[in-house]
């Protein structure tokens, strides 16, 4: 599912035994997606490791400064690992380059979710460029891995997880974008993927909430209070749609429970103010 969706002569960073233990064994052994350059993100500090790169794929445009035995955990060590990468990337603009969501590359590049791994595309790429880079019908293979009668040590758990997750940053993506026909057909992948992951149903909810489509809504953050009754965000997406609607007595009540149950959130006193003041209830705001 990671590499099967890849185009031709992609390159692939990979990181984390989770990722990277399946893959190199696919790769590696049954030599699956060969044409893949498949570079392993926290070796790239690694002289050796850059030079082998250099020797197993000499058609990737790949240049680097030997370094004095940088040790793993240093901070010196994750400025050659991103120069390194950044260098890859940069000398390859005709190669696709994809890589699990990271915040530090992130700082340089724009990252689309494209599959389980993000499309790295340079800072300035227009939106209907990012768009492009996303296939629409892409559906991932479960084979048996969600039925719940067969054991998953947590490893395996952790990858199953990474497919409600991939979807639903695909549909908060499109969403982002206005793309709400095609937010909404992500949104529920994520769920038919994951039944259990909370983050979908609410992205849902809150498309619905912003398109007016309330009823629909309200099923999705009621929803969430059967999987989790303790979870804040089903009362407070109750809270906005009610709010949407004018009823700011359901509002309020929303809004007040949601609090009792994550008191830290700033947002939802400043939800519960507003909505005091539209019920010129001025004191109960402050």
């Amino acid at each position: 599912n990671i590499l099967m969706p890849l185009p031709r002569k992609a390159v692939l960073f990979v990181k984390g035994d989770t990722f990277s233990f399946p893959l190199w064994y696919l790769y590696n052994v049954e030599g699956m997606r060969d044409d893949v350059y498949m570079v392993d993100h926290h070796s790239l500090y690694l002289d050796w490791y850059a030079s082998q790169l250099k020797e197993r794929y000499p058609s990737l445009n790949f240049t680097f400064t030997p370094q004095n035995k940088i040790t793993r955990l240093s901070p010196e060590a994750e400025a050659y690992i991103y120069e390194r990468l950044n260098n890859i990337v940069d000398n390859n603009p005709d190669l696709a380059s994809y890589l699990p969501f990271d915040p530090k590359a992130e700082e340089r590049y724009t990252l689309v979710p494209a599959n389980i791994c993000h499309r790295i595309l340079p800072k300035e790429t227009p939106i209907n460029e990012q768009i492009k880079a996303i296939d629409p019908t892409l559906r991932f293979a479960y084979r048996y891995i969600l039925d719940r009668g067969i054991y998953q040590p947590e490893r395996i758990a952790s990858n199953v997880s990474n497919y409600g997750i991939s979807y639903n940053n695909r549909g908060k993506f499109f969403q982002d974008n206005q793309l709400y026909k095609e937010a909404i057909v992500e949104f529920k992948k994520a769920i038919d993927a994951s039944p259990e992951y909370i983050t979908a149903y609410y992205q849902l909810g809150l498309l619905y909430k912003d398109t007016g489509r309330y009823n629909e809504a309200i099923k999705q953050f009621e929803r969430i209070k059967t999987i989790s009754p303790d979870d804040a965000r089903a009362d407070y997406g109750l809270a906005m749609v009610f709010h949407k609607q004018g009823n700011l007595k359901q509002a309020t009540e929303g809004y007040k429970k949601a609090i009792n149950l994550d008191p830290v959130r700033d947002f939802l006193y400043a939800a519960l103010g507003g909505a005091c003041l539209e019920a010129k209830k001025p004191l109960e705001a402050i």
